[in-house]
């Protein structure tokens, strides 16, 4: 990479004088580059060869840079009041932003596989089937750890059995309850049956005390025979409400017991239809995998239809502002990147969000169709590295980004007027990475200085 740059730069320096103004500017893109591989690299990155390669780059800019000074001197020989500077004519041009984005071929239609709804709480992957297998229809995908349920399910039968247990224990003790009621009743009637054999006819037989104790015995009895008629009814419907509410205990557990097995039967996931296996990912952008748990319902995996493919890309909360749907893109697998794909994007997220757990980066999604996808190279899953065009404007004009200088008062630019550079105010609009548009201030054809002037 150092040697690139520097052969540029060098053969950059023979045609400087040809183009001042495009030698000048394709100078200093080389120079940065070749600053940038430098300032980034790790100290185990630069032996002396790449140092030796930056002094040369420096050299050579360097004589690029005497060579563009002295040729405005010798233009500029004739009238000593005039500047030394390069300038460049004020055009109309066309401004495109390129934003790059990274994501990965999905499928546009495909059919979701999912943990099973049967279980009661989350279940632990214990194997999976490598991502992007060929699977045919019945095929295991995923399987779970179903010691949980086992578990659950033991524990759940055991609470039926004493359950049942207590039913019945409790169903014997409500019969001897009503029977010792009934039985109370029976000898209750048998007494009143008793006094009313030997009620006293003849009040004159007997005394007043003996005539007052047979009717108070009388009312007794009735009296009680009513009372252990209630008692029986209220203990029937309360021990009714208590047989109820163990049924129902018992049918709980038995409703437990049937989910626990029924979850036992359904531990793997099987391929619905042929296909191609491509893992979810969560809102984390982590994908399935063993030992993790997972809720009921949640997505695994997907078996993409392949006569429609895209890609699903993410890009910089802010840079997405300049992309539009209808947008066009080129798409590079990362896999082949001399492979380059056409594409249109078709939707764009409402909201950004991170896509890395622990990084508060915030990306907007991107759906970009691929046109035309050649299968032999095109997978669902694979690493895509995409440029997306942004807003583009025609008939605008713009000059290089190193034309444009600043201070308190705002943007300017030096305005070349019969050979003085005078101070001219701007205002910007667009802006790419080399470029800027200057909606006022200067007109076409005036030409601009590229760097601060200096007066010989």
């Amino acid at each position: 990479m150092i040697l690139t740059h520097y052969r540029a730069a060098t053969h950059v320096r023979v045609r400087l004088q040809q183009t001042a103004a495009f030698g000048q500017a394709k100078l200093r893109s080389h120079f940065n580059k070749l600053k940038w591989h430098c300032i980034h690299a790790t100290p185990s990155q630069r032996p002396a060869t790449f140092l030796s390669g930056w002094a040369l780059a420096r050299k050579a800019v360097a004589i690029g840079l005497a060579i563009a000074m002295g040729a405005g001197a010798l233009s500029g020989c004739s009238d000593k009041s005039k500047t030394t500077i390069m300038t460049i004519e004020v055009k109309q041009s066309t401004l495109s932003i390129e934003i790059p984005a990274k994501g990965e071929v999905v499928a546009a239609t495909s059919t979701v596989m999912s943990v099973p709804g049967s279980a009661r709480g989350p279940q632990t992957i214990s194997w999976l089937l490598p991502e992007n297998t060929l699977v045919k229809k019945g095929d295991v995908v995923a399987r779970f750890d179903g010691e949980t349920f086992v578990t659950q399910r033991d524990s759940t039968r055991l609470d039926l059995n004493s359950a049942d247990l207590e039913t019945k224990n409790k169903s014997r003790v409500i019969a001897s309850e009503k029977m010792d009621i009934k039985s109370d009743t029976i000898v209750v009637d048998k007494e009143i049956d008793f006094s009313d054999q030997f009620d006293i006819d003849d009040l004159t037989v007997y005394s007043k005390n003996d005539i007052i104790d047979a009717l108070d015995n009388r009312e007794y009895l009735s009296a009680q025979k009513g009372f252990l008629s209630w008692k029986l009814d209220n203990f029937s419907l309360s021990s009714g409400s208590e047989m109820e509410l163990m049924s129902l205990k018992a049918q709980q557990y038995q409703t437990k017991l049937d989910q626990y097995e029924l979850a036992l039967t359904q531990l793997e996931v099987f391929a619905p239809h042929d296909g191609i296996l491509i893992y979810e990912q969560n809102w984390r952008g982590e994908k399935p995998r063993i030992g993790k748990s997972l809720w009921p319902g949640s997505k695994i995996a997907t078996l993409p239809e392949l006569s429609v493919l895209q890609a699903k890309l993410f890009v910089l909360e802010s840079e997405a502002g300049n992309i539009q749907v209808g947008n066009k893109a080129d798409i590079r697998l990362d896999a082949r990147p001399e492979v380059v794909f056409s594409g249109i994007v078709e939707k764009k997220d409402n909201i950004a969000k991170t896509i890395r757990s622990g990084n508060p980066v915030k990306y907007f999604g991107i759906t970009v169709s691929i046109e035309n996808p050649d299968l032999a190279f095109v997978q669902p899953g694979n690493k895509v590295t995409a440029s997306l065009l942004g807003v583009t404007q025609s008939g605008i004009l713009a000059v290089p980004l190193q034309a444009i200088f600043n201070d308190d008062d705002g943007s300017f630019v030096y305005v070349d007027q019969s050979g003085k550079m005078v101070k001219q105010p701007v205002t910007l609009g667009m802006k790419t990475f080399a470029e800027v548009e200057i909606k006022t201030g200067v007109s076409a054809g005036e030409q601009v200085a590229l760097f601060k002037p200096v007066v010989l």
